[in-house]
């Protein structure tokens, strides 16, 4: 038997609906260069409040976390210390918001801040 439900959670069944994981993804993405030491990259980072970047190179693959580069040395390259890009983690744009959150929330930046709450 369905379950009725009441104005809110209709709205929020429309809007997982209409809203896709391209809605809210950064479409101007910042760079970090390969050749670059953790020493220049990480108080960057730091003052743009970037928890994340991809490594800049002709087909992007791989990338580094802030909260990493804080325990490595500050001589060694960016090159040396990006991790490789875990492609069962790619999501295309067409994913719902719902479904997006939820992904966030298991796999992502937001499952730290999750766990917390």
């Amino acid at each position: 038997m369905p379950t009725s439900h009441g104005p809110i959670e209709s709205i929020l069944t429309i809007a997982e609906g209409s809203f896709h994981a391209a809605d809210l993804a950064e479409g101007d993405l910042v760079y970090v260069e390969a050749r670059q030491t953790v020493g220049d990259a990480l108080p960057w980072m730091d003052t743009g409040d970037i928890d994340v970047a991809p490594r800049r190179e002709d087909a992007t693959r791989r990338y580094v976390v802030r909260e990493e580069l804080w325990q490595v040395d500050d001589l060694v390259k960016v090159y040396d210390v990006a991790r490789a890009m875990d492609i069962s983690r790619l999501w295309t744009g067409d994913v719902g918001l719902g479904e997006a959150l939820e992904l966030l929330k298991d796999h992502g930046p937001l499952s730290a801040w999750w766990s917390s709450q």
